[in-house]
């Protein structure tokens, strides 16, 4: 039928959004190079600029609509892993794999404490 989807490397000019709060889309992003923003409800949330990050894994994960908006703050290069690759992309990057693990247990240990906290 049609076209197996892939990892492809983007390019992105300032400004551009890359995708938006409440987006059904479901593409991991992995930074190459560049800066981007990342809102919700209009705020910025974080700026990310570090090469290896990334962004859009809770859609691609859980397979929800996008809780944020991310844009382009200069020219961006990325990654993009449709959901349907995440087992091979992350065979052959294990360390992205483990790196993510520990963000998103990390973020649970912080929303844990907080309600702890209540």
């Amino acid at each position: 039928m049609g076209q197996e989807a892939k990892v492809q490397e983007r390019v992105f000019g300032p400004g551009t959004v890359l995708f938006e709060e409440g987006d059904a889309s479901r593409d991991l992003y992995v930074l190459l190079s560049g800066a981007v923003s990342v809102t919700r409800a209009g705020w910025e949330v974080a700026e990310i600029a570090e090469p290896g990050a990334y962004f859009g894994e809770m859609s691609s994960l859980l397979g929800e609509p996008r809780s944020a908006t991310v844009t382009a703050l200069s020219e961006v290069r990325v990654l993009v892993v449709p959901p349907e690759r995440l087992e091979d992309f992350f065979g052959t990057t294990p360390q992205l794999a483990l790196r993510m693990a520990r963000e998103l247990a990390r973020r649970l240990a912080d929303t844990t404490q907080l309600l702890v906290e209540r």
